[in-house]
């Protein structure tokens, strides 16, 4: 039989502590809690989505505005070629 390795303290901290919890600032104690030993205890790697952006254009491209994001600025109506 397989025993819990959950003590009541980390009962309190699960997600659907807070859901129950009536008062706001109780809620948030038992989302920081819950947080905290999340990513303190539980989490051994953190994944994050990052890559450099490259743009080349050609020194005759007009109106192009390059912008931190990928999906900003897309809008082709005011780009236009030089000649």
């Amino acid at each position: 039989m397989a025993t819990s390795r959950c003590s009541a303290a980390a009962t309190s901290r699960r997600p659907w502590a807070q859901a129950r919890a009536l008062d706001a600032e109780e809620r948030k104690r038992h989302l920081r809690a819950f947080e905290k030993r999340l990513l303190d205890d539980e989490a051994h790697y953190i994944y994050t989505l990052q890559w450099h952006r490259i743009i080349p254009h050609n020194s005759k491209v007009r109106g192009w505005t390059i912008t931190p994001a990928h999906f900003l600025n897309q809008q082709l109506d005011t780009v236009w070629l030089a000649e």
